[in-house]
């Protein structure tokens, strides 16, 4: 077992509950308080990646590498030492951010190459914002939307990761495989659709490909 796996269920066991089958508070289904508070993302910053030195980082050189050399391909040739430091920045948060809201970090690598090409600012033609595309219904509903700006770094991860496992959660599926699927449709918007999940399986085949 990788160190990335031996990691993730004592950070998931500390960090997450189950999902609530939702009940009304104040008229609020009490699914999107509990939501709100998993989202919440305290005095580290919303758009500063976690502290290098969490335990959760070490060991796991190897997925680093082999996301950097999928990053160096696809992103365009930039200053050597920014692009390094955007690279470690970015990948601490993925990798922190998925592994608390108890989604594959590789799956939500993919997610993030489907929906904004890695970029920060990406905004699509329904409002949708930053990295994994988060609309910003989401933050009106667990009434942060005036604290939670969805273009900072960590903000748009946790939000994104959050949502996914929240969507895999809810029909109650048997198997993780069909709660990804089930969840990459409800993320998408569509449980019609099968596109959306084929797109993220070839981006995520597409990144495994690089390794160290």
């Amino acid at each position: 077992m990788t160190p990335l796996l031996r990691l993730a269920p004592p950070l998931l066991a500390l960090l997450l509950a189950a999902a609530a089958a939702a009940q009304e508070a104040d008229g609020r289904p009490d699914e999107y308080e509990q939501l709100r508070h998993k989202v919440a993302i305290g005095a580290l910053g919303a758009d500063l990646p976690p502290p290098p030195e969490l335990e959760i980082f070490a060991g796991n050189e190897a997925w680093f590498c082999g996301k950097r050399r999928f990053l160096d391909s696809y992103l365009p040739k930039d200053h050597l030492l920014r692009r390094k430091r955007w690279q470690d920045a970015f990948l601490r948060t993925v990798l922190y951010e998925s592994l608390r809201a108890g989604v594959y970090p590789d799956v939500v690598m993919a997610i993030i190459e489907v929906e904004s090409a890695f970029r920060k600012y990406a905004v699509s033609v329904a409002g949708a914002r930053g990295y994994m595309q988060v609309m910003p219904f989401w933050a009106e509903w667990m009434e942060r939307e005036e604290t939670d700006n969805l273009f900072n770094l960590r903000t748009n991860i946790r939000y994104g990761t959050v949502i996914l496992r929240h969507y895999m959660d809810l029909d109650g599926l048997q198997t993780e495989e069909d709660r990804i699927k089930r969840g990459l449709q409800r993320y998408y918007g569509d449980l019609r659709r099968l596109d959306y999940y084929a797109k993220v399986v070839a981006a995520y085949q597409r990144q495994r490909q690089h390794r160290c």
